[in-house]
């Protein structure tokens, strides 16, 4: 129950800035349901009027009756209008807030989640909440205030049949709660599902090339077809679960009107009612029972929504990193690690216990086999990942040290692989400074060796790549990914492979370029490459755990240096 409490009360912050365009929605939604009501007793004046022969009294019925429906369409096109409106923006504004919530999220927690499942609950699981919370809920009000009005209206006529058509809502709200936790089980199962097929389609597309090279065409396509059938399970039993509780109250509807047009049909014949009496004991009669049997339909809309709000909730406590220092850009002075260690699992050190001073303007080579924690040590520096023990600082003037994420606004970064995005040239190159002029993007683009083949191209700096740059070679992609760092003129640059896919002459002109940078930038490049380490003045070595410099480990060779 408490768990349950936690969901409603997350659900209702999401409508608090949309609170106006919902009690709009419930008000004109509670009209429209009295409006049925209402025409009962029109209906009921119209066929007395018209059995008893007075003209004057069915004509003004007629009247009554278009009046009524012309409301009701306007009603209902107004209500159709304010609910896509609000739907549109609480979507955007939920997908927004997720999205900005995560860009900030600690990179370790973030890793930790498929991209496919983080989409599946930034478009799916946002959609039902927002449908659950925009449709589902004001129609139930809705159809509480008709039930409440018909109940009132059929009192006036007959009481006894008023009180006996509500004996069906008890057992709709039991059967309601016996199957809602059922189904939210289910339901988080079906998503979790969803996201699984989404991720394994997802990660299929982007390296089509690797099935495709290794014929797995078909062990592929058996897997997404598994997928697809673990879906089709879990929609089945979703489906079975809302056909039992629908079938009780439909059940249950039916058997109610079959008594109240019996109870009818006795009085008409003892003369007891007339004929307009009763057709407006079975439309009473129908919009008493329509809550309940639109309750069977909107409670597992209402448990998807919830379960939904549950998995974007997870995401919202994924833990932020710190971002409270405001940088100035060029103040970097030094960057320094004091008895770093860290392990990704409890005792498994990558790195133990580090120690050394980078300062301002130095060129660093950082070499060492795969997977003894090259890239670990880089993603530490750009605070990705912190420390299990020890202080990574990024000292700016004198006295100043900076220990949080703020510090990624001193450093552009290469990473390994091909990271363009879809779009233009210019757009990846704006990525690294969104206010670079042609001028510049032209000036690091011939930096990074890159600007005589843009140029070369039809549509040059507009020139429309691929997702993760199809249309450009690796060594082209490379280039362009170089050049966005340097139109980002931080102090810290780090190539991470930056260079593997060139050949010698375009990489030496690339890091010459770096090298004779004003002002000159720090530097700490990983590679695997002995040609680039000529413009280093120190290179490491990781092993072991260690970080090693000319055969001793830094940790004797800086102690001294070590703030």
């Amino acid at each position: 129950m408490k768990r349950k409490l936690v969901i409603l009360k997350w659900m209702s912050e999401q409508i608090r800035a949309y609170l106006l365009s919902f009690v709009l929605i419930i008000i004109m939604s509670a009209i429209l349901a009295l409006c049925k009501v209402g025409l009962a007793f029109i209906i009921k004046s119209l066929i007395d009027a018209a059995v008893d022969g007075v003209l004057k009294n069915a004509v003004n019925a007629c009247v009554y009756f278009t009046i009524a429906v012309l409301i009701q369409i306007g009603l209902k096109g107004v209500i159709s209008y304010l609910s896509v409106q609000t739907s549109e923006n609480m979507s955007n504004q939920l997908r927004y807030a997720m999205y900005m919530h995560l860009t900030n999220v600690k990179w370790r927690e973030y890793s930790k989640y498929h991209s496919g499942d983080i989409l599946t609950r930034i478009t799916s699981d946002v959609g039902m909440v927002v449908e659950g919370m925009v449709s589902a809920i004001p129609e139930l009000i809705s159809l509480g205030f008709g039930l409440l009005g018909a109940f009132v209206a059929l009192f006036i006529f007959d009481p006894i049949l008023a009180v006996g058509s509500l004996f069906l809502g008890p057992i709709v709200i039991l059967i309601g709660y016996i199957f809602s936790s059922r189904f939210m089980k289910i339901q988080n199962k079906a998503q979790e599902a969803e996201s699984d097929y989404r991720s394994y389609v997802q990660e299929c597309m982007e390296h089509m090339l690797v099935l495709k090279t290794f014929c797995q065409e078909k062990e592929s396509g058996d897997k997404f077809k598994k997928l697809q059938d673990e879906k089709k399970r879990l929609a089945i039993r979703k489906n079975i679960t809302t056909t039992i509780t629908g079938s009780f109250v439909t059940g249950g509807f039916w058997f109610t009107y079959l008594l109240a047009f019996g109870w009818g049909a006795m009085k008409l014949l003892k003369g007891a009612i007339s004929f307009g009496t009763l057709t407006a004991f079975f439309q009473l009669i129908a919009l008493i029972q329509s809550p309940f049997f639109g309750l069977a339909g909107t409670l597992p809309q209402i448990v998807s929504a919830a379960t939904s709000a549950k998995r974007l909730m997870e995401l919202e406590r994924l833990e932020i990193e710190n971002r409270s220092e405001i940088v100035t850009n060029q103040c970097l002075t030094a960057i320094s690690f004091e008895n770093v260690s860290f392990s990704y699992n409890e005792g498994n050190f990558v790195l133990d216990n580090i120690s050394f001073k980078i300062h301002a303007g130095e060129m660093i080579g950082l070499i060492g086999t795969s997977g003894e924690g090259k890239t670990t040590l880089i993603h530490l520096i750009m605070q990705l990942l912190e420390p299990t023990f020890g202080k990574i600082y990024f000292h700016c003037g004198s006295n100043k040290k900076i220990a949080e994420a703020s510090v990624r606004s001193f450093i552009s970064y290469v990473p390994q692989g091909n990271t363009l995005f879809s779009g233009s040239i210019s757009d990846n190159l704006k990525i690294g400074n969104p206010d670079a002029t042609i001028d510049e993007q032209i000036a690091a683009l011939d930096g990074a060796n890159a600007w005589d083949f843009v140029n070369d191209l039809q549509d040059g700096l507009d020139t429309l790549v691929g997702e993760n740059g199809l249309g450009l070679s690796e060594g082209q992609a490379q280039r362009i990914a170089i050049a966005r760092a340097l139109l980002r003129k931080t102090p810290l640059l780090i190539l991470d492979e930056a260079t593997s896919a060139l050949d010698i002459e375009t990489e030496k002109k690339v890091l010459k370029t770096i090298s004779k940078l004003t002002p000159r930038r720090t530097c700490i490049m990983i590679t695997h490459r002995p040609s680039m380490l000529e413009y280093c003045e120190r290179v490491w070595k990781i092993e072991s755990g260690e970080l090693i410099e000319s055969g001793a480990t830094i940790n004797e060779v800086a102690a001294s240096e070590v703030v």
